[in-house]
């Protein structure tokens, strides 16, 4: 036993071997882009399966029971709003998803995040697609960053505590924002 608890094994590199099962308790789930969005990453312990409980299943499926599936491209155009010009939109229509949004807040909120690119030597600030893609039952379902973490949708770090200000009250989307904008800046 001294031997076994002195040897320091590799972390195993999750990515290779893991897919969502299809079937979760009754219901059929899955990352849409597969292992990519299966695994997460913490700065502090590594790699960790992302998984959906069934409480949170039943919350999506509760929340979007009657809204009508979009349009992705009519959704993120939406989104973006101003920042796209009119004959840059993509007309097309591309695939069709449901939008988890429970605030009904505007997609531009909801959807879109701040993110910083490096172009060459120039850091740049811009904004980005902020969503996991799951689908259930054949269903894909778009869930925004900030419901992942403020509903707890998608499992995290289980060796890490959530910081305080997601488990307050008054945790918002205002709240949402400047929390990742100070996560980015520290990046």
């Amino acid at each position: 036993m001294d031997l076994l608890t002195g040897i320091s094994l590799p972390t195993v590199p999750l990515k290779r071997y893991i897919s969502l099962p299809t079937g979760l308790g009754q219901h059929s789930v899955a990352f849409t882009r597969g292992p990519w969005a299966e695994v997460g990453r913490c700065s502090k312990h590594g790699e960790y399966l992302r998984t959906l409980s069934d409480e949170s299943i039943d919350m999506i499926l509760a929340e979007c029971k009657d809204k009508a599936v979009v349009d992705t491209n009519a959704a993120i155009n939406e989104a973006y709003g101003d920042l796209i010009a009119p004959e840059d939109r993509a007309s097309e229509p591309w695939y069709q998803v449901t939008i988890y949004n429970p605030e009904g807040l505007p997609l531009s909120d909801a959807l879109l995040i701040d993110k910083r690119l490096r172009i060459e030597t120039k850091d740049i600030k811009t904004k980005a697609l902020g969503f996991d893609e799951v689908t259930i039952d054949g269903r894909i379902y778009w869930l925004p960053y900030y419901y992942v973490f403020k509903h707890k949708l998608i499992s995290s770090c289980t060796k890490c505590s959530p910081a305080p200000e997601l488990l307050s009250s008054e945790f918002t989307i205002q709240v949402w924002h400047e929390l990742w904008r100070t996560r980015m800046n520290e990046e």
